[in-house]
């Protein structure tokens, strides 16, 4: 995760498409080249999506895979505040700090993000520590993700979603309640989706807004791979070490994602940096709660 002021916000996350669509910031390797995944019976396995092709390849087992379904590394961070990769050039076993572990093979081996030149053309794929022996680009986020043997993973990613649909492996809130976030102007604000409505609802300017458009909060980490979250009862304000920031309002103040019972109903919301109180959208309204629970990483 990237620091953002007391708590952490979500820079990279893995976007599921299909059918060669390639989603929207996708972290590139080379020209029309990007950082992809596939899962394959129990391997989750880091290789490439190529832009001419439509598809996405990954290395397994002495061949080249072919894919029309993957998920697309992509930056999800917050406008404005400072995030970060880069590639690094490593070989004979080493790996830099906070190199990003994106997959596990069947013997439950971390797999790392490389990149290198095949017969001049630059190609994505998968490394481990016992299989590290060539000179390969290894790719390095500048800030802290959840710890996976020497390297990081992504544990939580921000899905786009539209028209109802909720992604696979949702952070829940309550029943049928799950965390999203959508765009409105300069805002990034967080709020909820409900399963139930089919819509996500914000607190902005003292109304609940809805949109079919919106990013649900989702767990992205590797299968067998300690991570996770936790929901911590704070009040007046305050905020706990490792906070999730979801998004930022158009004066650049970070937005925190909280909870709160309204009226016997869970709802999801923001607590705007530096005042008392969260936002809470409900019945049309912005409704405000001093005792509020603040989703925080969990490592």
């Amino acid at each position: 995760m990237a620091r953002v002021s007391n708590g952490l916000q979500i820079p990279l996350s893995w976007i599921p498409a299909k059918d060669g669509i390639l989603p929207k910031n996708a972290v590139k390797a080379d020209e029309a080249i990007y950082v992809a995944r596939c899962q394959i019976d129990n391997d989750l396995i880091c290789g490439k999506f190529s832009e001419k092709y439509g598809k996405a390849y990954i290395p397994l087992d002495g061949k080249e895979l072919e894919f029309t379904n993957y998920e697309v590394l992509c930056n999800t961070g917050i406008p404005g505040c400072r995030v970060g990769y880069e590639w690094i050039m490593m070989n004979g076993g080493d790996v830099p700090e906070n190199a990003l572990v994106a997959g596990i093979n069947k013997f439950g081996t971390p797999l790392y993000i490389v990149k290198a030149v095949i017969e001049g053309e630059v190609s994505v794929g998968k490394v481990s520590l016992i299989l590290l022996s060539v000179d390969v680009y290894l790719l390095h986020h500048l800030f802290v993700m959840a710890r996976v043997s020497n390297g990081l993973q992504i544990p939580l990613s921000w899905i786009p979603a539209k028209d109802g649909i909720l992604p696979k492996n949702a952070v829940k809130a309550d029943e049928a309640i799950y965390v999203a976030r959508c765009q409105i102007d300069n805002d990034l604000i967080c709020g909820k989706f409900s399963e139930k409505y089919g819509k996500a609802y914000i607190p902005l300017d003292g109304k609940e807004l809805e949109f079919t458009n919106y990013e649900v909060l989702c767990n992205t980490g590797i299968p067998g791979c300690r991570v996770g979250y936790e929901w911590i009862m704070m009040n007046g304000g305050d905020v706990p070490e490792n906070a999730l920031v979801a998004g930022i309002n158009k004066f650049g103040t970070p937005l925190y994602i909280v909870k709160a019972v309204i009226e016997g109903e869970v709802s999801v919301g923001k607590l705007i940096q530096g005042e008392s109180s969260g936002c809470f959208p409900w019945g049309g309204d912005e409704r405000k709660c001093e005792y509020y629970e603040v989703l925080t990483l969990k490592y």
